[in-house]
């Protein structure tokens, strides 16, 4: 990695710190808030729920989990084993209640947490039966490795469930345009990717992976972003 992209990656591995830290200390103050987080990651795994029921997917793993440390596997993958990858450290917090906390810990115990880029997973060739990735790849250094490296851990046949928010067409070249005029500016360091539904598209069908299905406008000239999703299986 060139000294420029190192600084812009570091600038962007800062301001997902403090959003991460700001929340933690929302959630200490209003719990609600982070009851409505779960909600989220469960509706977001409502996409891949029969997947994730049957009884060939014994070990999972999602890359990109959050510090929070549950992630969308962490609500939906009740009979497999849970691993969560994250290049920020895991965040620790109390809500006073002792019955939210109480299932907060339960939901973290049984994800094993690792801090690790995604771009290089400390984890063996063809190991898990399931990986998700939701809502990260626009985040990063580097998507395409992301993807490859969990091409590499995926057994064949195995799932790949990817969710990330892609433009329209002149959606993406405001983003952009915009990018340029504020490039400091906490939305644009946090996303220092952009992606075309389509684009997706071929970057997985290029890595290897069957599109099995998806959910998202790959075609749309026009309109404001919008949380696309990608169910693939490894081809080979």
């Amino acid at each position: 990695m060139t000294d420029v992209a190192l600084s812009k990656w570091q600038v962007a591995q800062r301001h997902e710190q403090d959003f991460w830290e700001a929340y933690a200390d929302t959630y200490a103050r209003y719990p609600q808030i982070l009851l409505e987080h779960l909600t989220e990651l469960t509706e977001a795994g409502e996409y891949v729920r029969e997947e994730l029921r049957s009884s060939e997917v014994k070990e999972v793993l999602e890359v990109g989990i959050g510090p929070l440390g549950i992630g969308v596997l962490g609500m939906r993958a009740s009979n497999a084993s849970i691993t969560g990858i994250d290049p920020l450290p895991q965040i620790n917090f109390q809500t006073g209640d002792e019955a939210l906390d109480a299932y907060i810990r339960t939901l973290r115990e049984r994800v094993e947490y690792q801090c690790s880029p995604g771009e290089n997973l400390p984890l063996d060739d063809s190991r898990f039966d399931f990986v998700c990735c939701h809502n990260v790849i626009d985040h990063a250094d580097n998507p395409l490795a992301i993807l490859q490296e969990i091409f590499r851990v995926l057994k064949k046949k195995s799932w790949l469930y990817l969710t990330l928010n892609t433009f329209s067409f002149f959606g993406r070249l405001k983003f952009e345009g915009l990018r340029r005029l504020q490039p400091e500016k906490m939305l644009f360091a946090c996303h220092p990717h952009s992606f075309l539904h389509a684009d997706i598209l071929k970057i997985l069908t290029d890595i290897g992976f069957d599109i099995v299905r998806h959910d998202g406008d790959h075609s749309a000239l026009f309109g404001h972003g919008r949380l696309s999703k990608f169910l693939c299986r490894k081809a080979r």
